[in-house]
């Protein structure tokens, strides 16, 4: 990163800059360091130092031939230092005139925190912005030092004064304090972007990245930036006319959490306030919240960590109102805001001071192991409310608590579901299927959460028949699709009640596979097993003698989750909610439920990106042929039972299509073969492909897909074996982009229909084949 911002050649140098020229482009390149010029040459590379920039940004501001200017960055971020007050600097200016930032190519960290504060945010279209969050390391020396034989004694005044140092290992209580450091200056990061960016600090935490870069596309979609476009387009538009981008301020957003409500004040105060700060000179670039309360609430109600912040926040406006005053005396509002707010920041570390007093005393007796008792420390507290689809109620301190959170909701969510659309649908059996696929990494958990509201179901069915959806409704959908997408797949993801990868049925086609088959799930994209030849390893060996070597051969299968998609119309005039609902569940099994039929005894693999089906994985080594050249007689089912190795018997199963059965009926016309157990009951073709009979006293399933033509020499008729030596692998979850208007391929005209284009994974593999036999009709 260093040689490639060090290899940066400028588009345009400030100090060539003509005086009549109405764009003033301040470029920031390089990590970011509170102090220095502009720019700083380094053997490592260039830094950009925040007080250089905050100095040509005043005098742009004050400038009155400059009409616009534009940030030019290219950083990593850097230091957090002065940021905060650089970002407001920004905020303030675009109340004076147009300010664009462009990341031309990256703006990271801080300084994403710095372009998300322009009037408008380009990037470039192979740039990244993002990078949301605060990191701190500590180095322990310790170990090193003691290998080199070199100890270090520190001397100091002060409880805390080498608190941290890289000559010992980092203590529980500096831990802590270096933690509530991080967390408060991430807050601020939050709260600077969501009020540059005219959001929700929720949005920002949730949808802008979680501490990723992302790239230009993605990044305007998400709405961490307006536009992508190159530097020259934006200058060449900004030169031609510089309200081209003088976006408004936008409202303020509705707020659902504490944070954001203080936010949405705070906004709306400085909104009002506009008018006023720009009565004289020296207000320019300055802004005035209320100082009537602090911004975080009541001082008596909060948090020492909350008032930690709120001294932060204290720092960056004093640090503000001196910079507005330009080294005037402070005169007015500006003298009482500076007067109220060094007097709560003494109230507040008094307390603060106050606070930790106690928390050493606590500590101190807790280290006192003669007089106290220990226990299991005080759980985390949780705000449960009677809807467990409210992901508000959810937060932890850290990811593990928050996925135990989501495990206990999903449970209730999963216990209270009363119905299901599909009429084929058990609903104890899918409660008892949810409830396993309750993964450890909470991904399902919180896909059941999310979907399975009634409100979500209601919004999804809206979108899809194009009707009126809510504000309310539009967040379920966007807030879903952004949480569950999973390598960047996005779509919506299906209601859980409607999806055929959780609600399991046997609708349409005979697919047995299912019924016999292990299945597993999974929340990556393979499954590894361990298969083993020979059994387990274990014999029976004389008194005190060497235990014999009885190591079986193991196997690792592995199989690939793949992805299935499927696309159909429906009607433009739909308005049904429920009736689309009904029908979908039926569309997305049957779909999915014929692909398999197909694909689980057909597949060619995951070279073809399908799954390996069972007559696939079944080669010539696991074969038998028919005792007469295209024929199948009586003798061949008797044979093909033979060939099957005995320890897998007890657990084999028939697979056939049903024609060959038919066949096999004929076989026994007098009843004297008893190849049939229960003969006169009939063929019961019932959902799961069971054929409620027995043949040779083994269970048997019709299965649709395999071949039904018994006098052709190469056909591959009919399997027995045991089905736990075939894995299905499944992930749950099937996602959906619905397409409003469908165009006719011929005159580019609208058809009057909606598409649907839905996805879902899974996968499935041969991983015993020495526990299937297949009989195949002999050639000629």
């Amino acid at each position: 990163m260093a040689q490639r911002i060090a290899s940066h050649i400028p588009e345009r140098e400030l100090s060539d800059s003509a005086p009549d020229e109405s764009v003033a482009v301040i470029d920031i390149y390089g990590v970011i360091v509170p102090k220095g010029p502009l720019l700083q040459e380094t053997s490592d590379g260039q830094l950009a130092g925040v007080e250089g920039i905050q100095k040509e940004l005043r005098a742009a501001v004050a400038d009155d031939r400059v009409k616009a200017i534009l940030l030019n960055i290219d950083s990593p971020g850097g230091d957090v230092s002065l940021v905060p007050e650089l970002a407001a600097e920004i905020l303030d200016a675009r109340k004076a005139k147009p300010v664009v930032a462009i990341a031309n190519t990256w703006a990271a960290s801080a300084a994403y925190w710095l372009l998300s504060a322009a009037s408008t945010a380009l990037v470039t279209p192979s740039g990244k912005v993002g990078s949301i969050g605060v990191w701190t390391a500590h180095e322990d020396l310790s170990g090193m030092m003691e290998q080199k034989g070199v100890d270090v004694t520190l001397v100091a005044a002060g409880e805390y004064k080498v608190e941290g140092n890289p000559y010992e290992p980092l203590s529980d209580a500096a831990r802590e304090k270096l933690q509530a450091d991080v967390d408060a200056y991430y807050e601020m990061f939050v709260s600077g972007v969501a009020k540059g960016r005219g959001v929700k600090g929720s949005t920002v935490k949730a949808e802008f990245g979680k501490g990723r870069m992302i790239m230009a596309a993605d990044a305007a979609e998400l709405g961490m930036v307006d536009a992508v476009m190159t530097y020259d387009e934006a200058l060449a538009k900004l030169t031609k006319n510089p309200e081209t981008f003088n976006r408004s301020e936008p409202e303020p957003p509705a707020a659902t959490t504490p944070e954001d409500e203080a936010l949405t004040e705070t906004r709306a105060e400085e909104t009002h306030s506009d008018a006023e700060s720009r009565s004289g000179d020296a207000a320019v670039l300055s802004h005035a919240p209320t100082t009537e309360e602090p911004i975080m609430g009541d001082e008596d109600k909060r948090t020492c960590e909350e008032k930690q912040a709120r001294l932060k926040e204290i720092a960056e406006r004093l640090g503000e109102i001196d910079a507005a005053a330009n080294g005037r005396a402070l005169e007015g509002e500006a003298n009482d805001e500076w007067n109220h707010l060094v007097a709560e920041r003494q109230t507040l570390k008094a307390d603060i001071e106050d606070t930790e007093r106690r928390r050493r005393a606590l500590d101190e007796i807790a280290r006192d192991g003669a007089r106290v008792e220990s226990g299991d420390g005080a759980g985390f507290n949780v705000r449960v409310t009677s809807d467990p689809h409210d992901m508000t109620q959810y937060r932890a301190s850290s990811p593990d608590r928050l996925r135990d959170q989501w495990r206990d909701g999903a449970k209730r969510a999963i216990e209270g579901i009363g119905a299901l659309p599909h009429p084929d649908a058990r609903l104890e059996e899918a409660q008892t299927r949810m409830s396993r696929l309750i993964d450890a990494d909470g991904e399902f958990a919180e896909r059941v959460l999310r979907t399975g509201s009634k409100k979500y179901a209601r919004a999804f069915a809206k979108m899809l028949a194009g009707g009126g959806v809510s504000r309310e409704e539009e967040n379920l959908l966007r807030e879903a699709r952004t949480a569950l997408a999973i390598g960047g797949t996005g779509g919506y993801p299906v209601p859980i009640a409607l999806d055929p990868t959780v609600i399991l049925t046997s609708d349409g086609s005979v697919n047995p596979i299912r019924q016999i088959a292990r299945v597993v799930n999974v929340t990556g994209n393979d499954w590894k097993g361990v298969t083993t030849s020979g059994g387990a390893g274990a014999s029976y060996d004389a008194e005190e003698a060497v235990v014999s070597d009885d190591t079986p051969t193991l196997g690792q299968p592995e199989i690939h989750v793949e992805k299935a998609q499927s696309y159909f119309l429906y009607s433009i005039e739909t308005e049904d909610w429920a009736g689309i609902s009904q029908e979908l569940a039926m569309l997305f099994s049957e779909e999915k439920d014929d692909l398999e039929a197909t694909k689980f005894f057909l597949g060619a693999g995951h070279a073809s990106h399908e799954p390996e089906g069972l007559i696939t994985g079944l080669t010539a080594s696991y074969q038998v042929a028919t005792e007469a050249i295209n024929t199948f007689a009586d003798e061949d089912v008797y044979k093909l039972a033979d060939a099957l190795p005995s320890k897998y018997r007890a657990r084999a199963s028939f697979l056939g299509n049903g024609v060959v059965y038919s066949k096999i009926r004929q076989f026994d016309t007098s009843g004297g073969s008893s190849l049939w157990i229960r003969i006169g009951d009939g063929l019961q073709n019932v959902q799961t492909g069971a054929l409620g009979q027995g043949l040779l006293g083994r269970p048997t399933y019709e299965a649709s897909a395999m071949s039904s033509l018994t006098t052709t020499g190469g056909e591959k008729i009919l399997v027995l074996g045991d089905g736990r030596g075939y894995v299905v692998v499944d992930r749950a979850g099937m996602n959906v982009e619905p397409v409003p208007v469908v165009l006719d391929p011929t005159t580019n005209r609208p058809t009057g229909q909606r598409g649907l284009y839905a996805w879902w994974r899974n996968g499935g593999g041969v991983v015993n084949p020495n526990a299937f036999r297949l009989l195949v009709v002999q050639e000629s």
